[in-house]
């Protein structure tokens, strides 16, 4: 036997650890099967995946840039972008492809758990850690991050994780330069996948701990190789070294922090004091670890969105959550020796959780199952090891710790499976948040948005309404429901609405520059002028506003001004059909004719299969009484839109009037 290998790992034990990897991975796979068949949903994925040119090009020197400089989204995730651009370079924009990568990872992930907890605890836990790795399987907080396209960043860093555990263990049992540089690597690349790993170099002191048993202070007073794993056969270190040796570990974190913290702040994720006061912070954090807790042994209910508005409960329950807590986080200080599983597991759920946990608020959930995913480690081996010593302790039959073991599994599948159907699409997703909680305005504008895809705008409208009228403060229901006003001629309606969100957020373009349609339609020039000036204002840019005071001034008679306007348009962007089109006919008014055809065959060398560029050209040409040309450029146009009737009419219409010349 290796004299790094402690009794009961040889090769017997290595057989069994291969088939239950092997039943883990299948049970994995056949439990997330149905997520092969669900959709994109349309809440992050767009900005994720299939509506970012940057992923839907692939893996190409101009992505690779993007993924390494991007603050996209509030997070600095190179690594995530990356795998993301390499699944649409193999597979093209497809959803079935991206879940699958999404399961592959995590299958390879519950694996390598199960592999880890092998390799560092002995022979009699191989059942617990079998255990373990399987409730993290298929545990129903964990199909947020796997079924969510956009949260790849969850189970790629999981991945990463999980090889720095597997590269700290092989440092723990032979110290050395390469093999810390190794544990460095991996926890860079995972803090480059997603930064919630930041606690990971105090995790990795919990190890120490246990099941590594490093710290001089923790072993016990006699042991033995079939008690204790691999990496602690070594002379245990002195606890100052232990932390020494995290501090380059702690400075990567800390270069994470720093970024993510400059990346949440340019997107405007952060919740400032002024909006939820620290106390209210506080209190917050005591009802999300409870929840996590809760939903761990009780995951039922659970959804895409829960809003803090939803999941504040009276100051009673939360001073009752808080002793229960303080109970609970007494255990797992005092178990150190005693239990150190618990301590570890415990301590672990605890201090991975700090990111998310709310005291730095980021975007509008109160808790979300994505967070579990790294806190369920500790909290999955706490809850199986400690399982193990009660039964043990009460000397029950070794049937029972099965029974147990498999009834467990067994429900988070089910429940699993449930779950994943409820990701099959956005609006199977969004209906299940309403369900569970019927004052989710959030789900309810989703729910509109999904219903205007669908063309479905009764049902679309009903849902906006029903957000508006949940959180009057809502600014993009507002601004979605008044589109569809305007869409539907109900000018006064729309009117309203886009004046709603404009006292909501006062420099929304999309309010300003509807307002000024409204006008437009309303026949109020210069009230209109003021919305698109003032959309200028705001991004001096704006093709769409200077397009419209293009139209308006043309309308009034100031052709120069229009003409003017139309050029500056075209020096920012000169491929728009349109606008060359427009300066054209204010040439045209202008008298100047010969500039104009010159404008119109510029544009048609640009866009030669464009139907509309032709048809103008006709209308051009009619107007200068050149006839046959203008019969010429409206064939033209029909050749290349052949259905066209008003085309048809044209023609016909020029036709006959060159006979009757004739």
């Amino acid at each position: 036997m290796n004299q790094t290998e402690p009794a009961g790992h040889g090769p017997i034990f290595r057989r069994q650890a291969l088939g239950i990897a092997a039943g883990l991975a299948v049970l994995t796979a056949l439990a997330y099967l149905r997520v092969l068949f669900c959709d994109f949903v349309y809440y992050d994925d767009p900005e994720y995946v299939f509506s970012n040119p940057f992923v839907q090009q692939g893996l190409t020197f101009e992505s690779l840039r993007y993924a390494w400089t991007t603050f996209d989204l509030g997070n600095w995730i190179p690594l995530t972008w990356m795998s993301l651009q390499l699944d649409a370079t193999l597979f093209g924009i497809r959803p079935a492809a991206f879940h699958a990568t999404n399961l592959v990872l995590h299958v390879i992930n519950v694996v390598l758990l199960f592999g880890f907890l092998c390799r560092v605890t002995p022979r009699p836990m191989l059942w617990c850690a079998a255990v373990v790795a399987a409730l993290f399987a298929v545990h129903p907080l964990h199909v947020e991050s796997v079924a969510w396209v956009a949260e790849r960043k969850d189970v790629l860093s999981m991945f990463f994780l999980l090889c720095t555990l597997w590269a700290y263990q092989a440092y723990a049992r032979k110290p050395g330069f390469l093999s810390f540089l190794l544990v460095a690597l991996w926890l860079t690349c995972g803090l480059l996948s997603k930064p919630m790993l930041v606690t990971l170099p105090l995790l990795l002191l919990l190890i120490d701990v246990w099941p590594l048993q490093r710290w001089s202070s923790s072993l016990p007073s006699a042991v033995s190789a079939d008690t204790l794993p691999a990496a602690s056969l070594r002379k245990p270190a002195a606890c100052w070294w232990l932390l020494v040796e995290k501090i380059p570990l702690l400075g990567l974190a800390l270069a994470s922090g720093l970024m993510t913290l400059q990346a949440q702040r340019s997107a405007s994720a952060i919740v400032e004091l002024q909006t939820l006061s620290l106390p209210g912070r506080l209190a917050h954090a005591i009802h999300a670890y409870f929840w996590y807790l809760w939903k761990t042994v009780f995951p039922f209910g659970l959804n895409i969105h829960y809003l803090h508005s939803s999941h504040t409960p009276a100051a009673t329950v939360i001073v009752l959550e808080g002793i229960a807590l303080g109970a609970f986080l007494v255990w797992v200080l005092s178990s150190r020796r005693s239990r150190p599983w618990g301590f570890m597991g415990g301590c672990w759920f605890f201090i991975a959780l700090l990111p998310v946990i709310g005291l730095v608020q980021v975007g509008l959930q109160a808790f979300a199952d994505r967070y579990s995913y790294v806190p369920h480690l500790g909290l999955l081996i706490l809850m199986v090891w400690q399982a193990q010593a009660v039964l043990t302790a009460w000397r029950a039959p070794r049937p029972v710790a099965g029974i147990l073991s498999i009834s467990a599994i067994a429900a988070c599948t089910v429940l699993t499976v449930l779950q994943i159907g409820y990701w099959k699409n956005s609006k199977t997703l969004f209906a299940r948040a309403v369900q569970c909680d019927p004052q989710n305005w959030f789900a309810m504008g989703k729910l509109g948005n999904t219903y205007y895809r669908e063309q479905d705008f009764d049902s679309a409208g009903r849902y906006w309404s029903e957000a508006i009228l949940l959180n009057p403060q809502d600014s993009l229901a507002v601004l979605n429901l008044g589109l569809l006003r305007l869409q539907q001629q109900r000018l006064n309606d729309a009117q309203m609405l886009f004046e709603q969100a404009l006292r909501l957020k006062p420099h929304s373009l999309q309010a300003l520059y509807n307002l000024g349609v409204i006008f437009r339609l309303q026949r109020e020039p210069e009230a209109a002028r003021v919305k698109f000036q003032a959309v200028l204002k705001i991004e001096p840019g704006n093709l769409s506003a200077l397009s419209q005071l293009a139209e308006l001034d043309a309308e009034s008679g100031r052709f120069e001004q229009a003409l003017q306007t139309d050029l500056t348009i075209l020096k920012l962007n000169p491929g728009i059909p349109q606008v060359h089109a427009h300066a054209a006919r204010m040439l045209l008014r202008l008298n100047r004719p010969e500039e104009a055809l010159r404008q119109m065959a510029g544009a048609i060398e640009m866009f030669p299969r464009e139907p509309g560029l032709y048809q103008d050209l006709s209308s051009l040409l009619e107007d200068l009484q050149r006839d046959p040309e203008a019969l010429q450029a409206a064939e033209q146009a029909l050749l290349l839109q052949p259905a066209n009737p008003a085309l048809q009419k044209r023609v016909d219409s020029l036709r006959q009037r060159l006979e009757k010349q004739k």
